[in-house]
């Protein structure tokens, strides 16, 4: 027999089908097998197509197929106004202008010959040697004779500083220690109190009493005057003692009169009426 739920064969001495677990109400015999046969022949219902779903689609696909397409699918615009319409074209830069390739040059063709190179001159001076020379002439180097006074009476003030330290040294100990070692840092204080005075006056940009008594001013090799800067600098590369004693040396010897600091800082000392 057949289950009229689900349609399974079941046999008759089940009171249940055995795939839907359904109870069968009808008794055993021919009154199920009558309703198992009148399900089987019941004809299924006909629903009716709806209307208005047929309206809303888009593509519809009746039996045996649509026509052949003679034509290419054409998309409709979007918008049928064409002033509402902006074209990208209106926001891309405009493209590179092109280059044209060069020519290709020929092979009959000479290279073309360089420039006539200059002649050397290995006996001339130096570019900035035409600017001291001219600052020379106008602005002489001081002579050693009035850097010599100029220097002693830089030391004439530095001796009175001096004196003032060994009587402040001479009170604090009370005597005189004996013995090569404390004399030599007499020399080095005495040589590091000079450093100082001179230093003093350079940081400020003024002239020493010395280079005021002698006359003494500061120029560049190009003519202008010196700034604290260049003092400054004059002073450093004058407390290394073999640099200041054999600049001077050197100084007295030479025809220009440079000492070491003149010739390190590029400057040197002139008179004030050479200008």
């Amino acid at each position: 027999m057949t289950c009229r739920y689900c349609g399974a064969q079941i046999s008759d001495s089940q009171s249940r089908c055995t795939r839907c677990q359904r109870r069968l109400d009808f008794g055993l015999g021919g009154g199920r097998a009558m309703a198992a046969q009148y399900v089987a022949t019941a004809a299924a219902p006909e629903t009716a197509e709806d209307p208005s779903s047929a309206a809303r689609a888009r593509f519809l696909v009746k039996e045996g197929g649509a026509p052949v397409r003679s034509s290419a699918p054409v998309q409709p615009p979007l918008f049928t106004v064409a002033s509402h319409v902006v074209s990208l074209d209106q926001y891309l830069p405009p493209p590179a202008p092109r280059r044209r390739a060069p020519a290709p040059r020929s092979r009959a063709a000479r290279p073309a010959a360089p420039p006539q190179q200059a002649a050397f001159d290995f006996d001339a001076p130096p570019p900035g040697a035409h600017e001291f020379a001219a600052a020379q002439l106008r602005m002489p180097v001081a002579s050693p004779a009035r850097r010599a006074f100029a220097f002693l009476v830089d030391l004439s003030f530095v001796l009175v500083g001096f004196s003032l330290f060994l009587a402040l040294v001479r009170g604090i100990l009370g005597y005189w220690p004996a013995g090569a070692a404390f004399y030599e840092g007499l020399g080095a204080c005495l040589w590091l109190l000079a450093s100082i005075y001179h230093f003093l006056h350079a940081a400020v940009g003024r002239r020493t009493p010395g280079q005021y008594a002698a006359g003494l001013i500061l120029v560049t090799r190009e003519g202008r005057h010196g700034e604290p800067l260049h003092r400054v600098k004059r002073v450093l590369s004058n407390t290394v003692p073999v640099v200041s004693l054999m600049g001077a040396a050197w100084a007295a010897i030479t025809e220009e009169h440079l000492t070491f600091a003149d010739l390190i800082t590029g400057t040197y000392l002139t008179t004030a009426d050479g200008r």
